[in-house]
């Protein structure tokens, strides 16, 4: 009922206004709820979006470096073989003395002597460049194996140490960090690759550089020659075609199982038994944990060393590194024994061979600068001409140019001849990517 006093109560007028416009004054606020609602969803779009920003040019970054370290990494595997070549070139010169046959032959007054030398002066010249064609395309393939597997390790070692460095970043709160240069005293979450390892990988080659690798391979091809060009008659006149097809059959080495195994034992050591212990530089490797560094043992007979040594006992750190030296030794022979491998080399091969051809062709005349598929009009050349300069092609083929930098295996005719294989990016993008435990190189092989 009404007061006494006859006025309305106290908030009577505010809640009729209320009451009044509710429907406004609840619409009104479902409308700035909504609208408060959509700004803090636009800004948490802008910050994703930000986010994802970064993320991408980040990952820009980190791509452009990989496809720049990656490119590296090819141009020193051309930089280890050229400096390989003048070992080469020396070591063939040695165990082929083709300028120590052409003395005995003009001193040598018995015709039959001195015909019998010229036969062997023949087969020794032709062996000893085709030689230096095979040890040149092996010595690049080998090194492309071993400097992809170094820098693969070390790539993702370097990803392992970013990859902590985020996360720990991200947890103290602070912006997005960059997936690009490390940052120094940051330790990776795996084991690190030590040098000594490295070095001893890197040095792959020196079984058939400076081992006997090189040896046996000259066996193999004076082999190879002795059956396909023993009876070749010195008035014999030779063409461009008829000096493609004499190559291809001096050819020792083709696509065969027995022939590869035999190429294989040229290229690499044998691995040592695994009864005999931890194949690994355990004692390098040892000393490169400590801080100290120590050359590979050379072994009795002056051969190359090998990539592994066996050891009673072991300190955990000197063990890490047995077992690690272990693995990429496996790696190595597995990738040198896988399928791809074999057809790389195959038309590694080829290249090179169609380059000594055509060298040959330039050097003998049989081909003139003519345009590119037309057919030299030469009447070919006698055998007892082509062979000295089937011997001095080997200068050309062991040609390591001096002072021409990253450029240099370019300025190598067979080099660049081999690196035309069509395989060859793939195969070394397929050793240096990581692959998914049971898809590497060598687990079909």
């Amino acid at each position: 009922r009404p007061p006494a006093h006859g006025r309305p109560p106290r908030g009577a007028p505010m809640f009729g206004f209320i009451n009044r416009r509710k429907r406004w004054i609840i619409g009104a606020t479902a409308l700035g709820a909504a609208s408060y609602a959509g700004y803090k969803l636009w800004q948490r779009q802008q910050e994703i979006v930000l986010i994802y920003r970064e993320v991408s040019k980040a990952l820009r970054a980190s791509n452009s470096r990989l496809k720049a370290h990656y490119d590296e990494t090819q141009g020193s595997c051309d930089q280890a073989v050229l400096a390989h070549l003048a070992t080469l070139r020396s070591r063939l010169a040695a165990l082929a003395d083709v300028e120590a046959m052409h003395a005995r032959i003009r001193t040598e007054s018995d015709r039959a002597a001195k015909l019998a030398l010229w036969e062997e002066l023949k087969l020794a010249s032709i062996a000893r460049t085709l030689t230096a064609v095979y040890a040149l395309v092996l010595s690049h393939l080998l090194m492309r194996v071993a400097t992809n597997l170094v820098a693969r390790h070390l790539m993702l070692e370097h990803a392992a140490t970013r990859a902590q460095d985020g996360w720990a970043t991200a947890e103290a709160g602070d912006e997005v960090v960059d997936a690009g240069e490390p940052r120094p005293g940051t330790p990776a979450s795996g084991p690190a690759l030590p040098v000594s390892l490295q070095l001893r990988l890197l040095s792959a080659a020196d079984h058939l550089v400076k081992g006997p690798g090189l040896t046996r391979l000259l066996a193999t091809v004076q082999a190879s020659v002795a059956a396909s060009c023993a009876s070749l008659p010195d008035a014999e006149v030779v063409d461009y075609a008829r000096l493609e097809r004499l190559l291809a059959g001096a050819k020792p080495i083709e696509l065969g199982a027995e022939a590869y195994v035999r190429l294989v034992d040229c290229l690499l050591p044998p691995r040592p038994a695994e009864s005999s212990g931890l194949p690994s530089a355990a004692g390098a490797a040892g000393a490169s944990v400590g801080g100290q560094s120590r050359a590979a043992e050379e072994p009795e007979d002056g051969g190359a060393p090998s990539m592994g040594r066996s050891s009673t006992s072991l300190s955990p750190e000197c063990a890490e590194a047995a077992w690690m030296d272990s693995q990429l030794e496996a790696e190595l022979h597995a990738t040198v024994r896988s399928a791809p491998f074999a057809v790389l080399l195959q038309q590694s091969f080829d290249q090179a061979f169609a380059e000594l051809a055509r060298d040959l062709a330039r050097r003998s005349g049989l081909l003139p600068d003519s345009p590119a598929g037309s057919l030299p009009d030469s009447p070919g050349l006698p055998v007892a001409k082509l062979i000295p300069r089937i011997a001095n092609c080997v200068s050309s083929v062991l040609d390591a140019p001096v002072g021409a930098g990253r450029d240099a295996g370019h300025a190598n005719g067979y080099l660049t001849a081999a690196r035309r294989a069509s395989s060859l990016a793939e195969f070394c993008f397929m050793v240096y990517a990581p692959a998914p435990a049971g898809h590497g190189l060598g687990d079909d092989s």
